[in-house]
């Protein structure tokens, strides 16, 4: 309460009154509540599956999608044989993947195929 009073001792009169602008007891009320309502959020750690992705999205991109860079046309026939040969399913859209869409794609199929006891060194609290 008292830092609150402290934002308004500049616009103290002699007599205890306060005079102050519409626009500065706009702002100082618009910080006020900006304080008041603005908590810190508390961060979450990675969960075992990115955990995982994020030691493995270097290799995941290399070993798989190496030549993604050197294909010139995607069109419909050429997205759905990349989709095909990386054994990624079907695509969803059929215009030009996004390189990171395709690596999560492969290693959301590589966590599900790693044993529970594979997946347990990720759980692990750092």
């Amino acid at each position: 309460m008292e830092s609150l009073l402290n934002k308004f001792a500049d616009f103290k009169n002699e007599d205890g009154s306060f005079s102050i602008p519409e626009t500065r007891l706009r702002e100082i009320m618009n910080s006020i509540d900006k304080e008041t309502t603005e908590k810190p959020k508390k961060k979450r750690g990675l969960n075992p599956f990115m955990k995982w992705m994020k030691e493995n999205r270097a290799s995941i991109k290399e070993e798989y999608f190496s030549d993604y860079s050197s294909i010139d046309i995607w069109d419909d026939e050429t997205i759905t044989k990349y989709y095909e040969d990386k054994e990624l399913g079907e695509p969803k859209k059929m215009k030009k993947p996004n390189l990171t869409t395709l690596v999560s794609i492969k290693g959301g199929q590589m966590w599900k195929a790693l044993s529970d006891e594979e997946k347990s060194e990720f759980s692990k609290t750092e």
